[in-house]
């Protein structure tokens, strides 16, 4: 869940440290003198938290098999440490199996929301020597997640990317693989497929983000998409104008019922290498901010994190309304100045 109080919790650090898109402090205050305040004990109050229990839990393990075509199950018991939440502890517990696949990876951080799982594992994970080893790593922690209470589906991401394989998104996963082979396979059919005019969707299930009514948080939701013709920018933004179906607190950051694209998403490579998508909006949705009383923050946050959650290899987005880029962002009484709108959101958990 990601906490986004009114102090500027957890929201965009909307840092991407890039020569380009660069976080310009804010006008008093630069980000990384800002000094987040320890959260009040609100256990019985928490719409979203999880507890943390002492007793330990049963999990099962998925060890990568040494030629990465399935997995070697094993359930052992686990204990979450104090302030570790039982599928970050699961995690935990599987990268200290000593599974060579897992050599070197640590866990940088795991969102536990609403019944989603996102674990985000060190650059060390990128050293996979094929996009077949690669499905098996993120499979290996999305199984071993599936196995915990609570959690409905499971993400992985890379130093705060999501990864492609055969250049297809993975998505969030909802079921346990049990044959890395069959999958991949299933993937090189898609990839083969994809560019024929007759080709069948692409599923896929998504976390898209949503504000809540209070203005305090983005919390995930599971989405299944049926994509044609390789347009996944373009379908999420479809979906998160339908708005939340499952989480009675949240609310829609982009309204249904209008056309509010000016031209389709772009994806652009900068001179360093980084890849952002730009979103061009119309100024419908500057009109739809300003009635419904969402805050800038809470449109790029949500819209930010669904894409880079899903879209592979992406590092920022760039929002713009009328073709001007949105260059700077209240959250509190905190302003965040970013030159040319390039906004990538620093995951923490909340």
């Amino acid at each position: 869940m990601r906490k986004l109080s009114a102090l500027t919790a957890l929201l965009l650090c909307l840092a991407l440290a890039l020569s380009g898109c660069a976080l310009r402090g804010p006008v008093s205050q630069s980000a990384s003198e800002i000094s987040l305040p320890e959260p009040p004990d609100e256990a019985d109050n928490m719409i979203l938290g999880e507890s943390v229990s002492g007793a330990s839990t049963e999990v099962t393990l998925y060890r990568v098999s040494p030629d990465y075509s399935g997995f070697s199950a094993v359930t052992q018991g686990i204990r979450a440490e104090v302030g570790e939440s039982l599928p970050e502890a699961a995690v935990n517990a599987l990268l200290a199996d000593g599974n060579r696949a897992m050599a070197d990876v640590k866990l940088l951080d795991c969102e536990f929301a609403c019944g989603v799982a996102t674990a985000n594992l060190s650059i060390d994970a990128r050293n996979a020597t094929s996009d077949q080893e690669l499905l098996a790593l993120e499979a290996s922690v999305c199984n071993t997640l599936l196995g915990v209470q609570g959690v409905r589906g499971a993400n992985v991401l890379i130093a705060d990317r999501s990864e492609s394989c055969r250049s297809l998104p993975l998505g969030v996963q909802t079921a346990v693989i049990p044959s890395v082979t069959t999958a991949y396979a299933q993937l090189q059919a898609e990839r083969d497929r994809m560019d024929r005019s007759d080709a069948a969707p692409i599923e896929r299930v998504a976390t898209l983000y949503f504000p809540t009514e209070d203005g305090r948080w983005l919390v995930p939701e599971l989405r299944a998409l049926s994509v044609t013709g390789g347009d996944f920018a373009s379908a999420l933004i479809e979906a998160m104008k339908a708005g939340p179906q499952d989480e009675a607190c949240a609310i829609a950051s982009i309204p249904e019922g209008a056309e509010l694209m000016e031209g389709g998403p772009v994806i652009e490579i900068l001179p360093t290498g980084e890849r952002v998508l730009s979103l061009n909006f119309s100024s419908t949705l500057a009109n739809y901010l300003a009635f419904s009383g969402l805050e800038v923050w809470e449109l790029a946050g949500a819209v930010t994190l669904t894409m880079t959650s899903f879209l592979p290899e992406l590092d920022a987005v760039r929002i713009m309304m009328n073709g001007e880029p949105i260059t700077m962002c209240a959250v509190g009484e905190v302003i965040l100045q970013f030159s040319d709108g390039c906004t990538c959101w620093t995951r923490a958990t909340g």
